[in-house]
C-alpha cells in the first residue's frame, strides 16, 4: 500500500481517479509484485522500533506485576496481624481471666 499512496503523492493531477484506480493500474502494468516494492526498506525501519517497543513494554508489565505482588502480600500479611488482633481483644473481652495464646490463667489473675 505504501506504493500506492506513493504514487498518488506524486502524480500528476487526473493521472489517477483514486486509490483503487491507482491500485488496479499499478497491477495491471507491473503485475501483483509491485504492490510490495519498497516493502523492505519500511520493515527495517519499522522492525527494530516495534521490538524495542514490545521490550520495555513486557519489562514494565514484569515490574508492575512483581510491585503489585508485593503489595498484595504486605496488605495480606496487615490484614492477618489485624485480624490476629482482633480475635485476641475479641477473646480477652469473653475470657478475661485466660490467655487464648497459652491457654493458662494469665497474670491479671494472680
Amino acid at each position: 500500500m505504501d506504493i500506492v499512496k506513493t504514487r498518488l503523492a506524486i502524480s500528476s493531477s487526473g493521472q489517477y481517479k483514486g486509490m483503487v484506480d491507482c491500485f488496479a493500474k499499478t497491477i495491471r502494468r507491473e503485475g501483483a509484485l509491485a504492490v510490495y516494492k519498497g516493502l523492505g526498506p519500511a520493515l527495517v525501519g519499522i522492525v527494530p522500533a516495534v521490538g524495542i517497543d514490545m521490550a520495555i513494554y513486557n519489562h514494565l508489565k514484569d515490574e508492575y506485576r512483581a510491585r503489585r505482588i508485593q503489595e498484595c502480600a504486605q496488605q495480606q500479611g496487615e490484614q492477618n496481624l489485624t485480624h490476629a488482633f482482633l480475635s485476641r481483644k475479641s477473646c480477652d473481652l469473653v475470657y478475661p481471666s485466660v490467655d487464648p495464646c497459652l491457654h493458662t490463667p494469665s497474670s491479671r489473675d494472680t
